[in-house]
């Protein structure tokens, strides 16, 4: 062999192990990167649950401020009623519901 034919035998067992390297970086990024889709799906789920959970809690406290509203109106005529008119609280409350389509 000659000393050109070295070269060109070397130089190809070089180009050889870099591709080697490359491939082997290439399977592990593609092994990260499927890792990586698993944990964005499972944190897409997870995001989409806390989401409807949260929405059906602020429904739900919605409902509580807007019926402790009209309780606390209640009581405040029920107390004005009273104090007003001599009316028994029992009698006046009543009154009030009627009002409000409540019994």
């Amino acid at each position: 062999m000659t000393v050109h034919e070295d070269l060109h035998k070397n130089r190809l067992a070089e180009v050889k192990a870099v591709e080697v390297r490359a491939d082997e970086r290439l399977k592990s990024i593609e092994t990260d990167v499927r890792k990586l889709n698993g944990i964005t799906d499972n944190l897409n789920y997870r995001l989409t649950s806390n989401k409807q959970a949260t929405s059906g809690i602020t429904e739900a406290v919605k409902e509580i401020q807007k019926s402790f509203s009209l309780q606390s109106g209640d009581l405040q005529e029920i107390n004005l009623g009273q104090d007003r008119e001599g009316a028994a609280p029992v009698i006046r409350a009543r009154q009030i519901a009627r009002s409000r389509g409540r019994k």
